[in-house]
């Protein structure tokens, strides 16, 4: 096991990441919020792109995962695709590269790559994306540090996330879909190793209209 895993055992990451619509988007503005969710307890901060990891690995001292977006020429979005990509999370601070590991992956370099290179080249440490037990299966076969399920629905896949759970016997991330406390402890409880949180915490914007909407929902 890489070094900087053992430190999120049974902890919380906050994803920090807003899109260029948000009014929070910009290095500065998610290094205080990483800066932030250290002070509450973090385990480690979940990044997007080379200058938020940058700003926001120069302010905390808790490991940062690193990740970018490359989209195809048809337009498809693609997680971390190149080991170019690795690389430059890597060297603005990422301790830990996600990647996409899925079987239907048509563009960048291969799973098998981007894992074996990160980890000989660059000392760093891999959380893989799946979306079913077998690309969950040959994540960790390949050598992947964590693996994630992730799934389309809004809420947590705890079908999907059981079924990983007892398929590998590498750490696997509950992320996604996690909006109260009590659903994180149900993923642990399961056994995953640990948690990412992000819109609940660090998008302000969707925090407030949820909470509008779940007001005036509850009073008919």
């Amino acid at each position: 096991m890489h070094p900087v895993i053992e430190k999120l055992r049974g902890g919380l990451l906050v994803s920090c990441m807003a899109t260029e619509e948000e009014i929070l988007h910009g290095p500065m503005l998610m290094a205080a919020l990483a800066a932030c969710a250290e002070q509450g307890g973090a385990v480690g901060i979940k990044a997007s792109g080379e200058r938020d990891v940058a700003a926001v690995s120069r302010t905390v001292k808790i490991p940062v995962m690193g990740m970018t977006s490359r989209n195809d020429p048809s337009g498809k979005r693609w997680i971390t695709p190149t080991f170019e990509a690795c690389e430059a999370l890597v060297k603005a601070g990422a301790q830990i590269v996600a990647i996409q590991g899925t079987k239907a992956r048509t563009y960048g370099d291969p799973t098998e790559v981007l894992i074996k290179r990160t980890h000989e080249e660059l000392n760093a440490a891999l959380m893989v994306d799946v979306t079913n037990v077998e690309e969950a299966q040959a994540a960790e076969a390949m050598g992947a540090d964590l693996v994630r399920p992730t799934y389309r629905q809004p809420t947590p896949d705890w079908d999907l996330l059981g079924k990983v759970i007892s398929a590998v016997s590498c750490p696997v991330v509950a992320e996604g879909g996690y909006w109260r406390p009590e659903e994180v402890a149900r993923a642990f409880d399961m056994g995953a190793y640990c948690a990412v949180v992000g819109t609940a915490i660090t998008r302000p914007a969707l925090l407030t209209r949820w909470w509008i909407d779940t007001i005036a929902k509850a009073r008919g």
